[in-house]
Formats: structure tokens, sequence, C-alpha cells
């Protein structure tokens, strides 16, 4: 799963593997938007069905 955001620690309890690939930078993007950490997160921990209704957002 790509994974935008988010705190470490958070997301870290959810998948049993977790790797930072990059970082959010754009010059069109909310000063609170930049520098988020994207991570590739795999092998959940819990069903997503428990995960999605947490972790959802609409834009």
């Amino acid at each position: 799963m790509v994974v935008v955001g988010g705190d470490l620690e958070d997301n870290q309890r959810v998948f049993r593997e977790l790797t930072r690939v990059g970082t959010v930078r754009s010059k069109y993007a909310m000063p609170y938007e930049q520098d988020m950490p994207i991570y590739i997160g795999r092998g959940l921990k819990i069903p997503m069905r428990e995960l999605w209704p947490i972790v959802k957002m609409y834009v």
C-alpha cells in the first residue's frame, strides 16, 4: 500500500514492513502538505475491513 504522511509509529503498527521511498515536494502543495514522507507498506497486521474506516480520506 502507498502511504503518504501519517505518524511513523502508527504506520509501523499497521504494516510488517514499511519502507520510505520519497518525500512530497511540490510548488502547488499547501505548506502543511510539504515534506510529507511517502512509504510503501507491506504485510498488513490487521484486516483491511478494520483499517479502512480509520484511514479513508475523501478529497
